[in-house]
């Protein structure tokens, strides 16, 4: 009897209780068909977290902490970069290199954190 009492009282209407990870997922697997969203799990969402923090900061080491990987080799299949991706980096590392050289030409000392690493 006291466990039904306990259940009772845990769904009083208006009670506030931290949602729980379970509660959570159901949540989201309830509200999928409302926003019409097909095929997609809740663990799709630390891909999203992932990329999109990869893509922020360009710093896999702060993904993998994150995540809370152990192995950077397992961060690196959540973290997904597309070709534009690298087209990016590419493109602005070549207009900081082109600055840095401008710099020099013009006979300006370019700090340490402005240098490009050599490899």
């Amino acid at each position: 009897m006291a466990a039904r009492a306990w259940l009772w009282r845990q769904n009083v209407t208006g009670e506030r209780r931290p949602i729980t990870r379970e509660g959570l997922k159901t949540a989201f697997r309830r509200i999928l068909p409302a926003a019409q969203i097909e095929n997609f799990r809740f663990h799709d969402n630390r891909h999203t977290a992932a990329t999109r923090v990869l893509r922020a900061g360009g710093n896999l080491k702060t993904v993998q902490r994150l995540l809370r990987h152990e192995n950077i080799a397992t961060t690196t299949k959540y973290a997904h970069v597309s070709d534009e991706d690298v087209m990016q980096a590419a493109a602005e590392r070549a207009e900081a290199a082109k600055a840095e050289l401008r710099e020099r030409e013009q006979g300006e000392e370019v700090p340490p954190e402005k240098q490009r690493d050599a490899g």
